[in-house]
C-alpha cells in the first residue's frame, strides 16, 4: 500500500496537514506545528499584498509630482512618496513575523529536520530582515533627549546629506530600503516584488522538504525501519 490517495491507480502524495497526523503522535506538537503553518501561509500572502502597496504609492507619488501645476498638488504627491516607508514597515513586519514562525516550528519538539535545513539556508536572509523591521519598531527609544548619553543622531550618507540617523530610514527609488545602525553602518535591504518572491520562495520550500521529510518517515514505519 502506498503512502497516498489512490484514485484510478494514481497515487496522489498526501499534503502537509495530513501527513502531520500521521506522524506527530504528541497533541500539542501537533497543534504548534498545524497553526504555525497556517499563520505563516496567511503572512506570505499578505506580503505580496503589502508588497504591491508600497510601489502603488511611489506610482501614485511620482506621478501626482510630475501632473502637479500648484504646490499643494506637490505637497500631495511628497506625502504619496513618504507613505512608502510606512507601508515598507508593514512590508517589514510580515518578514519578521515569517522568520519568527520559522524559528518556532525548529523550536517545536518536533524532532524534524527540514524546518532547521530551511532557517540554517536562509538565516542570514530572515535576520536582516528583522534587523530593518526592529530598527523601525524601536524607532522612539532613539528619540534624542538631554538624559541621553550618547548622541546617535549624525548624518546619515545612505540617506542623503539632509538625513540623520536613527529616524525611521527611507525608500529609495531603487526599491531598497536604507537606514543607519545603532554601530552607525549605512545598510540597505531588498524590498522590490523580488524580495516578495524570495519570502514566498522560503516558505515553498519549507512546506515541500517538510512534506519529503514526513513521507520518509511514515515509510520507515510502513517498513518496520
Amino acid at each position: 500500500m502506498s503512502d497516498g490517495l489512490s484514485i484510478e491507480d494514481k497515487t496522489i502524495p498526501l499534503p502537509l496537514d495530513m501527513l502531520l497526523v500521521k506522524v506527530i503522535k504528541n497533541k500539542e506538537t501537533f497543534i504548534h506545528l498545524k497553526l504555525a503553518l497556517e499563520r505563516l501561509d496567511r503572512y506570505v500572502a499578505m506580503s505580496k499584498l503589502q508588497n504591491e502597496r508600497i510601489w502603488e504609492a511611489e506610482r501614485q507619488g511620482l506621478e501626482t509630482i510630475d501632473q502637479a501645476c500648484t504646490s499643494a498638488e506637490m505637497e500631495k504627491g511628497i506625502l504619496w512618496l513618504e507613505s512608502r516607508s510606512i507601508e515598507a514597515h508593514f512590508y517589514l513586519i510580515c518578514w519578521d513575523a515569517v522568520a519568527k514562525i520559522i524559528d518556532t516550528i525548529c523550536q517545536s519538539g518536533s524532532g524534524l529536520k527540514a524546518p532547521r535545513s530551511v532557517w540554517k539556508r536562509h538565516r542570514k536572509t530572515l535576520e536582516s530582515y528583522q534587523e530593518v523591521r526592529d530598527h523601525l519598531e524601536h524607532w522612539t527609544e532613539r528619540l534624542p533627549w538631554e538624559k541621553k548619553k550618547k548622541d546617535q543622531w549624525q548624518r546619515s550618507s545612505s540617506q542623503g546629506s539632509n538625513k540623520i540617523s536613527g529616524n525611521m530610514g527611507y525608500v529609495l527609488l531603487k526599491r531598497t530600503f536604507t537606514f543607519r545602525d545603532e554601530e552607525g553602518h549605512d545598510k540597505e535591504v531588498d524590498i522590490s516584488p523580488a524580495s516578495a518572491e524570495l519570502l514566498e520562495h522560503i516558505c515553498k520550500q519549507l512546506n515541500e522538504e517538510m512534506v519529503d521529510e514526513l513521507h520518509a518517515i511514515v515509510e520507515r514505519r510502513r517498513h518496520g525501519r
